[in-house]
Formats: structure tokens, sequence, C-alpha cells
């Protein structure tokens, strides 16, 4: 089971990696900037981008998540430098 500790692991690493938590009921919400995330306890603050921009600098919002929920968190593939 993923716990509070993992995912303070995983967005507040140095250097920070865009990540993507999957949850066991197949939706899952990409984490791209450090600051799109809150990690508590007992859950975890999860983005929601913008329907309109989806590349918005900022999440439209964000929604709670208990960590019981969360079946595992991935790496995003990162764009290849040009």
């Amino acid at each position: 089971m993923i716990k509070a500790k993992d995912m303070k692991q995983w967005a507040w690493a140095e250097p920070f990696r865009p990540f993507r938590v999957h949850l066991k009921d197949g939706r899952h919400f990409d984490v791209p900037e450090r600051t799109w995330t809150l990690v508590g306890e007992p859950v975890i603050l999860l983005p929601i981008p913008s329907e309109v921009d989806p590349r918005q600098s900022v999440p439209e919002h964000l929604e709670m998540v208990d960590y019981h929920l969360i079946d595992r968190v991935e790496l995003l593939p990162t764009p290849n430098a040009p």
C-alpha cells in the first residue's frame, strides 16, 4: 500500500521528475510540476487540469484521494531534448 512517506519521496524528489498516480478504479492523475500536489495525512491532493486548456500552468482544482485508493505511481515519459 502507498503511504504518505512514499508520496513525499515522489513529490519532493531532487531533481523533480513528473509522475502519474494510478488509482485502483482506473483513473489516473498526472503531476507535471512539484507545486501541483499536496501530500498530507490521511489524503493527498492531486491535480485536475483545466478542460479548456490542459496545458495551463496550474491545475483547475485538486481532488482529495485516500492513499488506500492508489494502485501505483510511475514516472511520466520525459520529452526528448532537441
